[in-house]
């Protein structure tokens, strides 16, 4: 026997059991539960619209892997009356080339991992995780990617972020001189009489 409701809020009902007793014919046992709101994954995120699930980075250099990436954050909560499960592995992308987590902090638990298992998030917004995102170009141009939330939110099991940024190129530096040859990093003043500061 189990308890399926369609509806909120409190239920009841009885279960008739008929039988063959001399003393008593039948038996009503009293059933009673509360239909709960179910679990229903939040998500926001640190750019534009909060609530669009879409992040555009600023132009970023493609300085190669963890040197200067631009951050963003998305933050994660439950609205539901039902704890929500972030299943083990639950948070990726779908290449993964240019975006990468740096992390991911529980507001009352710390650093959330899941490598290792599936996390719960609390009802009710109880508790917030606060992922940090980051584009980290390895290539100049336009650039895009979606972070996935796999979760057993029963309306939306994989809620998709869309990730856009603009990998730029890595600024460069010449330097030349007057004195030939003008690339070689070298100014030879020859031989200078030392007859005081600014004299000819």
């Amino acid at each position: 026997m189990r308890f399926d409701p369609a509806v909120l809020g409190l239920s009841n009902d009885g279960l008739k059991v008929l039988s063959d007793a001399p003393s008593k014919s039948s038996f009503t046992v009293s059933l009673r539960g509360i239909g709960l709101n179910p679990m229903k994954l939040e998500v926001t995120d640190s750019s534009g619209s909060p609530t669009d699930k879409s992040i555009a980075y600023p132009g970023t250099h493609a300085d190669g892997v963890g040197l200067v990436p631009s951050p963003a954050t998305v933050t994660l909560k439950d609205s539901g009356e039902a704890p929500l499960a972030i299943w083990q592995n639950g948070i990726t992308f779908a290449t993964g080339t240019h975006f990468r987590i740096a992390g991911i902090m529980s507001d009352t638990a710390g650093a959330i991992a899941l490598s290792a298992s599936a996390k719960t998030l609390a009802s009710g917004d109880a508790k917030t995780w606060t992922g940090t995102v980051l584009f980290d170009p390895t290539t100049p141009g336009a650039l895009a990617d979606t972070l996935r939330i796999a979760s057993d939110d029963p309306t939306s099991a994989l809620t998709i972020v869309a990730l856009n940024g603009t990998g730029l190129d890595v600024p460069g530096i010449s330097i030349t001189d007057s004195v030939a040859p003008p690339n070689d990093l070298a100014v030879n003043f020859g031989s200078v009489l030392n007859d005081g500061a600014g004299a000819t």
